[in-house]
């Protein structure tokens, strides 16, 4: 009886621990990109948000005002600004590596949507980027 007692309250006092981490981690994150790392999902290609060439990698990295990451062949960084839900990139540079054909509008239409953005939408594991009420990047958390 003793033993089914302490179990008991062992079993609660843990619930109560798992709920206040729970609670702890929803509340600590802020929805600031600062310190954020993404990779994305969807992109706009000629007008329709699709998803990006099979094994090819599209990233951002948001860190002291600056964003930088792969934009499919070249790497790309430049500053950023946000301002409540309002976002504002660039300039924006990127190395000068050479493409291949099937990348080249991939990464063109990202570099084009990051300048286009300015709005973005952020909550714990995702990020999209809009231009008014449009999508144009939609990513996942990948860590940072």
């Amino acid at each position: 009886m003793e033993q089914e007692h302490w179990l008991k309250w062992g079993v609660l006092g843990l619930a109560v621990v798992a709920g206040f981490v729970l609670i702890a981690s929803v509340v600590s994150f802020d929805g600031d990109l600062e310190g954020t790392s993404w990779s994305v999902d969807e992109l706009v290609i000629e007008g329709t948000l699709t998803a990006p060439i099979e094994n090819s990698v599209i990233t951002a990295q948001f860190l002291d005002g600056s964003v930088s990451g792969i934009a499919s062949c070249n790497n790309y960084f430049g500053p950023y600004e946000t301002d409540g839900d309002e976002i504002a990139f660039g300039p924006l540079g990127t190395t000068l590596m050479a493409c291949i054909p099937e990348l080249a509008p991939q990464e063109t239409a990202y570099l084009t949507s990051l300048s286009a953005a300015n709005r973005f939408e952020l909550d714990r594991n995702s990020l999209t980027l809009l231009d008014g009420d449009t999508a144009l990047v939609r990513y996942s958390k990948s860590g940072g």
